[in-house]
C-alpha cells in the first residue's frame, strides 16, 4: 500500500492508546475534504504490548459508511 493512502491516528497514554472516535471522524472527515474515499478500519481489542483495547460500538457506529474490520 502506498503511504500516502494509509491513515495512522495518534492515540496517547491519557487514552489508555485507545483510538480516539473523535480523532477517527476528524482523520475521515479530513480525507473527504481532500477528495479521498475512506475505505477500512482495523480497530483492536488488545494489543500485546499495551493492552489498548478500542471502543468498538463508538468507533463503528462513528465510520458505518466504511468498512469495519473488527474481531470474529
Amino acid at each position: 500500500m502506498d503511504p500516502k493512502n494509509f491513515r495512522a491516528i495518534k492515540t496517547s497514554k491519557s487514552s489508555a492508546f485507545c483510538l480516539s472516535p473523535d480523532s477517527l471522524q476528524a482523520t475521515i472527515d479530513s480525507d473527504i475534504e481532500d477528495g479521498l474515499i475512506p475505505l477500512f478500519l482495523c480497530a483492536t481489542i488488545g494489543t500485546t504490548g499495551i493492552t489498548a483495547v478500542d471502543p468498538l460500538q463508538p468507533l463503528c457506529e462513528g465510520s458505518e459508511k466504511i468498512w469495519d474490520m473488527g474481531p470474529y
